[in-house]
């Protein structure tokens, strides 16, 4: 779904339009320049506390150092919110399996042994991608189908609060409903140190 799909859903929630052209006028602009900021914080919503954006990062090492090795994926990435369920896979060039043989630190730091080598894919949970002022009407937004449908309903709720709060309130029950549906994609547990 487009940033403009999701501007001209909001909109058709918020005056009951059935056109699916965005039409920028008196009545609509003031809501469509308001809009940026509410679909990010719909989108960290859900995408934080519900249904997880995945994604991963390799991390390679040749073996040669002593103790351990922390890397921050904090620091790595430009998106990271936490570990996607602490699913890691690990390869030595021949084979490549999931494996337990790593450990986790506070809320982002992914720890080696230095004398380990070959390559980590560690997936993370991330942030969703950031709207602007600037994004263009045509991007992509890359978030679950399930998740884009709600994200108009919230945009609507915090948008019509001046307006009907009767409206926005119900609108907001019906996404916190629908957020609670969600269920996320990974489960989160804890890992220590184990076989290789």
């Amino acid at each position: 779904m487009t940033w403009d799909d999701i501007r001209i859903a909001c909109l058709q929630k918020m005056f009951l339009t059935t056109g699916d052209t965005l039409i920028e006028d008196s009545t609509t602009e003031p809501y469509i320049k308001s809009m940026p900021y509410v679909a990010n914080e719909g989108l960290k919503l859900l995408s934080t506390a519900g249904k997880y954006i995945v994604k991963s990062i390799t991390i390679t090492q040749d073996g040669t150092d002593e103790g351990v090795n922390k890397y921050d994926l904090s620091e790595l990435t430009t998106d990271f919110y936490s570990f996607g369920g602490n699913r890691v896979y690990y390869t030595d060039g021949e084979n490549y399996k999931p494996t337990t043989y790593y450990s986790t630190e506070g809320k982002s730091v992914f720890v080696l042994f230095g004398n380990l080598a070959g390559t980590w894919e560690v997936f993370y949970n991330a942030y969703p991608q950031e709207i602007t002022k600037d994004t263009l009407g045509t991007e992509e937004l890359l978030i679950d189908p399930e998740v884009v449908v709600l994200l108009p309903l919230y945009m609507a709720s915090q948008l019509y609060k001046d307006d009907d709060i009767g409206l926005s309130t119900q609108w907001r029950n019906e996404f916190e409903v629908a957020r609670e549906l969600l269920l996320p994609n990974v489960n989160i547990g804890t890992i220590e140190f184990g076989d290789m």
